[in-house]
């Protein structure tokens, strides 16, 4: 395995909090104040501080809570008046929550997240505020361990109720976007593979395993969690960010992404669609190190990279 292909399967989803929440920054703790790291946390670098005092944890009755705290909110009282959650208002929270963690009150801050949590699931929210949510959890577990057990909780309280027979889709999206903020796509992975071929929640698992499918080379079913449409849409997004704004080593992270792509297409056999994205990706970046790149990952998937012209060598 050459370094690149090595290189490229660890940090090419590193832009994923990405393309839907891209940026990657450090975690600094000092005199209580924090920088969040938009990098998730590798599973087993977590589970000596997952071992700290387990938090209060709503969880303990995630049935009752899902059912009853989450999915069933429409409004609450605030103040004498009828408050219902807008996408706005619960974003907002993630706000709060960044401050007050910032300040040295995690406890704060978690709670910010859980009312966060439940009310990413109110009538007429944008759904993509459920995944900020836990997004949320997983950088204030980097430096508050109980926010990372609670989300652990969440998703172990979950994956039970799933094997317990509950079918609900919902479920399977808090079990994958959890571990995917984890760094755990192969927890995905081992629960598409357990999942009848029939059951309708395999397409949550297998777009959360995108990595882990590409790493095992199974370019089929990636192509199917990861359509060429949606393959476009992810690097017009990361194309179109601001240099000034994004963090060194994004468009490294970009052109690896695209680059993983290009993999999937030339292991389906579609050249076609492949030479639009590495076309576009040269345009991006045409130095020889993104052109490296590339054809380390179209020769992984057993095709010519010479058959695409921006990648000849004169």
């Amino acid at each position: 395995m050459n370094r690149n292909s090595h290189l490229s399967r660890r940090t090419v989803f590193g832009i994923v909090g990405i393309v839907l929440l891209i940026a990657t920054a450090c975690i600094l703790v000092s005199n209580k104040q924090i920088a969040y790291d938009d990098r998730p946390r590798k599973l087993n670098e977590s589970s000596s501080e997952v071992k700290a005092p387990a938090p209060p944890s709503p969880a303990a009755s995630m049935d009752a809570l899902m059912r009853q705290s989450v999915f069933s909110i429409s409004h609450e009282s605030v103040g004498g008046r009828s408050f219902s959650p807008t996408t706005q208002s619960v974003l907002q929270r993630r706000h709060e929550a960044r401050r007050l963690a910032k300040t040295g009150d995690f406890e704060g801050a978690l709670k910010e997240l859980l009312t966060m949590l439940k009310e990413s699931f109110a009538p007429g929210v944008n759904r993509a505020s459920f995944s900020v949510a836990i997004f949320e959890f997983a950088k204030l577990g980097e430096v508050h361990p109980p926010a990372l057990a609670l989300m652990i909780d969440y998703r172990d309280s979950a994956k039970a109720l799933m094997e317990s027979g509950h079918d609900d889709r919902i479920y399977a999206h808090l079990v994958a976007t959890i571990d995917t903020n984890l760094g755990n796509s192969e927890g995905s992975l081992e629960m598409l593979d357990a999942l009848p071929a029939d059951d309708k929640r395999r397409d949550i698992f297998a777009i959360h395993a995108f990595e882990s499918l590409v790493d095992a080379k199974r370019y089929s079913e990636a192509g199917e969690a990861k359509h060429f449409d949606a393959m476009i849409k992810d690097l017009t997004s990361a194309f179109s960010a601001p240099f000034d704004k994004v963090g060194v080593g994004y468009e490294v992270s970009t052109v690896l992404m695209g680059a993983a792509f290009v993999e999937v297409l030339v292991g389906n056999g579609r050249y076609n669609e492949a030479e639009i994205l590495v076309e576009n990706l040269v345009r991006y970046d045409n130095s020889e190190r993104s052109r490296d790149l590339i054809r380390s990952r179209i020769e992984r998937a057993g095709g010519d990279s010479s058959r695409f012209n921006v990648l000849r060598t004169n």
